[in-house]
C-alpha cells in the first residue's frame, strides 16, 4: 500500500471513526507501531505493526487513523485533547 491509497483509506473511515468534517488531511507518515497482541485488547504480548499514520487536523486539535499496511484495515485511532 502507498501512501495516496491510506489517505484514500482514512477518508473512508473518517464517519466511522468520528473525524469531524472539518478536518482537513495534514500528512501520511509510514510507522511500526505496536498493538496489543491479546484478541481482547488487554495487557500482555504486543506486536509491531507497519502501518500509515493518517493526521487530520483543524488548528491545534488533531486525529490520527493508523492503516494496517498489510491488509488496509484502520487499527487504531488517536486524538488531541484540544
Amino acid at each position: 500500500m502507498d501512501k495516496s491509497a491510506a489517505i484514500i483509506v482514512a477518508e473512508r473511515g473518517r464517519q466511522a471513526h468520528d473525524v469531524p468534517s472539518h478536518y482537513a488531511v495534514a500528512n501520511a507518515e509510514e510507522r511500526f507501531i505496536e498493538l496489543s497482541a491479546a484478541p481482547d485488547g488487554g495487557a500482555g504480548l504486543v506486536r509491531d505493526v507497519r502501518v500509515w499514520l493518517v493526521r487530520f487536523r483543524a488548528g491545534i486539535a488533531w486525529m490520527e487513523l493508523a492503516v494496517d499496511q498489510a491488509n488496509g484495515l484502520i487499527v487504531r485511532v488517536q486524538r488531541s485533547r484540544a
